[in-house]
């Protein structure tokens, strides 16, 4: 049972029922989830990194094969008749 003035706090905190409750509830969630923070500090490199990977594809796609889609073949005679012109080819 809780009572007020039952713990001495260092910093001066006073020492209410509320108080200490929440520091009871505050070690029980610390003991419970101990690797919390480990977890958390994968986490925060898992998504980094992914982050990193897809932004490399993106521009993977972009400039190397994102290219190939714009390309337009032309395709010409070996040897064209004078009177007509060059191939007026068009891109989209």
């Amino acid at each position: 049972m809780l009572q007020d003035g039952g713990v001495d706090y260092d910093d001066g905190t006073p020492a209410t029922k509320s108080q200490m409750a929440k520091d009871v509830v505050e070690f029980l969630n610390w003991t419970a989830n101990q690797e919390w923070n480990t977890r958390k500090l994968y986490a925060m490199k898992t998504i980094g990194v992914s982050l990193l990977m897809a932004a490399s594809l993106w521009l993977a796609y972009r400039h190397k094969i994102n290219v190939y889609k714009k390309t337009v073949f032309c395709l010409q005679p070996k040897k064209p008749p004078r009177s007509r012109p060059e191939c007026d080819c068009k891109r989209s």
